[in-house]
Formats: C-alpha cells, structure tokens, sequence
C-alpha cells in the first residue's frame, strides 16, 4: 500500500552531501519526495512510496548511518501524490 512519511533529524553537521546521499538512496528504492535543511538547521524529509520500502528507509535514517544523529522523528500520513521525483529543496521554515 502506497504512504507518506515526513520525518526530521537533527545532528550536528548538517550538509549537502547528506542530502545527496538519502536523495541517492530514496531513488534507489523506488521513493517520491523531497528533502531539504529547514532554516532552524534540522534535516526534513518527505517520502512516499510502498509502506514496507518506506519502513527500511526511514529505519537506515535513523540508524545514523548516513551522518550521526542527535534526533529523529517520524510521522505516518496519507500520500497525497504531490512528487513525481526525489529531489533535494531549498531551506525552508517548514513544507
């Protein structure tokens, strides 16, 4: 079944080779979305796709294996088809 997730992190250094590197990986996975560094300096994430292809994304994001987390949120929602794409955005206060 198709869903969206809209998750935050927070870390330490935040840059555009993380956002590189989880647009890489959303796109590997067959994932929809954006992501972008908000203005306060969090990381936002927003993906849709399959529930079981979103849950081992947002489960590789946690782990910190991209970059070394302090925080991490996830929120569950119904898709709303808006992306055709995984694209990186620019800083925003909030989608």
């Amino acid at each position: 079944m198709w869903e969206r997730i809209e998750s935050g992190v927070s870390a330490k250094t935040l840059d555009n080779d993380y956002l590189i590197s989880i647009k890489d990986y959303a796109l590997e996975l067959g994932l929809v979305g954006i992501v972008f560094i908000k203005n306060d300096g969090t990381l936002k994430i927003i993906a849709e796709g399959e529930e079981k292809v979103l849950q081992e994304f947002a489960k590789e994001i946690k782990k910190g294996n991209y970059f070394p987390i302090d925080n991490f949120f996830l929120i569950w929602k119904e898709p709303n088809h808006q992306f055709t794409d995984f694209t990186i955005g620019d800083a925003k206060d909030d989608e």
